[in-house]
């Protein structure tokens, strides 16, 4: 009877110790054993592409909270990349032809237990490929040109037989184009994650993509057509832009005008465009072409602009003019039918003109804002108007006789 009460107690205790770890074990999640994988010693990269003929490129340990240290590194083919050059917690790497190998790091670190040292080991692995480095020169045919690296850029354009050069490439690089006239030459732009610095004038520059971030222009007498579906354009201090065209449906593009510009369009629907011109600086014109419909327009005019016309359908305009600012003509043609204009006047407008039936249209001119003349023409028909005066506005002609027209002003206005 003893032995067999012993055996169920064995059970019981069994049991009770098999409900208690279950669960600790169970209950890990994925994420937690995500967390703790990744919390561990590694390599900064798993697998990494080099040029033949790079090097120092450094692979190094990451979460290395635990002070482990580099005690050797191998590699499969030496006569493709070849490590040196090892310190504690990294090594350098140089690509020597084209090909794979991999590189095998490793780690050794000292535990002490209850005054007793012992060391630790592990293997940590990077797979290395090495390609070909593009030549300094690229072919070019019957004048024309692909270029993919700085080198090659600039040998392109001190090449008499280059005409049409394109600049295409993946790379995460900014470009620098140097201070020439290549007026002979009708340069390309398809570098979707590139910055460019541009110090040249060209014949034309198309842009079909370009970073998100920036192109900085410094030259003088450029045309440009932007089909990039987002851009951020900055004329520099001293630059001038003879035109500059957005022609890319659904783009998202700014421009930022610290220099001048003779003329900015947007001939694409559905574009999402900023426009900010800086005091001291200027914009001839401003135009959104008819076939621009649904397209939204930001300006910031601390500057100047000559005249702003808007022809497209269903569009916003969303306009203010800074102290100062001055714009000598805001227009909304009869092709601009359902769209609309709020526009905010610290600063001077000429003249504005509304003839798009159907639009909504507000107008604040601010203390010390000054309006020269407001004609909302017969052909405004069925559009909303207000204007909530308190500077100036003079010479006021109210011609659309089905145009719900009001007129707020100030006791100074």
């Amino acid at each position: 009877m003893r032995i067999r009460q012993l055996k169920l107690e064995v059970a019981v205790l069994l049991a009770a110790v098999m409900t208690c770890s279950a669960p600790a074990s169970a209950g890990m999640s994925a994420l937690t054993v995500s967390a703790a994988a990744k919390a561990q010693v590694r390599l900064n990269v798993e697998s990494k592409t080099l040029k033949v003929g790079q090097k120092g490129y450094k692979l190094k340990l990451v979460n290395n909270n635990q002070k482990w240290k580099i005690q050797k590194v191998t590699t499969t083919k030496a006569s493709v990349c070849k490590p040196y050059g090892r310190k504690n917690t990294y090594v350098l790497l140089k690509g020597k032809k084209e090909g794979t190998a991999a590189i095998r790091v490793k780690a050794v670190r000292t535990v002490t237990k209850n005054g007793k040292k012992t060391t630790k080991s592990k293997w940590l692995s990077c797979k290395v490929r090495v390609k070909q480095k593009a030549p300094d020169t690229a072919e070019t045919v019957n004048g024309d040109v692909t270029v993919s690296n700085q080198t090659q850029l600039e040998n392109a354009l001190k090449n008499a037989e280059t005409r049409t050069l394109r600049l295409q490439t993946e790379a995460a690089d900014t470009f620098t184009i140097p201070k020439a006239e290549y007026k002979d030459i009708t340069l390309t732009v398809d570098a979707p994650n590139a910055d460019v610095v541009n110090n040249g004038t060209f014949q034309s520059i198309s842009v079909l993509a370009i970073k998100d971030s920036t192109w900085l222009e410094n030259a003088v007498g450029n045309i440009f057509s932007v089909l990039a579906k987002a851009a951020r354009f900055v004329v520099q201090p001293g630059a001038e832009v003879d035109s500059i065209t957005f022609s890319q449906a659904d783009a998202k593009v700014s421009l930022e005008v610290n220099g001048n510009v003779n003329s900015v369009s947007y001939a694409a629907p559905n574009a999402d465009a900023k426009i900010s011109v800086a005091q001291g600086s200027s914009v001839a014109s401003v135009s959104v072409a008819e076939d621009a419909q649904h397209t939204k327009v930001d300006l910031d005019v601390d500057g100047s602009i000559g005249n702003m016309q808007l022809t497209a359908p269903d569009t916003e305009i969303k306009m203010a003019v800074a102290k100062s600012g001055t714009v000598n003509g805001f227009s909304m043609s009869a092709q601009a039918k359902s769209s609309k204009a709020d526009l905010t006047i610290d600063g001077q407008i000429g003249n504005m003109s509304f003839a798009a039936p159907q639009a909504d249209i507000k107008v604040a001119v601010a203390e010390g804002g000054a309006v020269s003349k407001v004609d909302v023409d017969a052909a405004a028909d069925s559009a909303k108007v207000s204007f909530d005066v308190k500077g100036s506005m003079s010479d006021v002609s109210l011609d659309a006789e089905k145009a719900d027209v009001s007129l707020a002003v100030d006791d100074d206005g």
